[in-house]
């Protein structure tokens, strides 16, 4: 496990529910195997993409091709959910896709019992950067 994101997932997610939001996108980049087998409670993974994207079978195919037999495939914005809160939320690759990052990480936030996991990329050097951002 290379990746630290992985190691990230894989430290916190034992006896733990779990949610990766936005793992649809090109199938192999989901975390919701990672914390199956590092023993999540329960998995799942949120997309918005609509249910009749092509996407949503690959990545049933994929996960039971890993090993995951049971988790759950949730087809909405993150701002629609109203479910139950997860114990980890894992968020790669959405932020910058976003209209209003803040909002996202608020509702990401209100979506976690204890862990939120959030990787994203930045291009500071191509960004025009407001005044009083702080660069870290």
């Amino acid at each position: 496990m290379q990746d630290i994101r992985d190691r990230m997932v894989a430290e916190v997610a034992r006896g733990r529910t779990f949610v990766d939001i936005g793992g649809l996108y090109g199938i192999v980049r989901e975390r919701a195997s990672i914390a199956h087998q590092a023993g999540a409670k329960h998995v799942s993974l949120m997309d918005m993409e609509p249910p009749s994207c092509p996407w949503w079978a690959e990545m049933d195919q994929h996960l039971r091709g890993r090993g995951v037999s049971e988790f759950s495939l949730l087809s909405r914005d993150i701002h629609d959910y109203k479910g139950p809160r997860f114990d980890v939320v894992f968020s790669s690759g959405v932020l910058y896709h976003v209209p209003d990052p803040l909002g996202y990480l608020r509702q990401v936030v209100e979506m976690a019992n204890e862990y939120c996991i959030i990787a994203s990329t930045i291009c500071p050097a191509v960004m025009e950067m407001p005044e009083g951002t702080v660069r870290v």
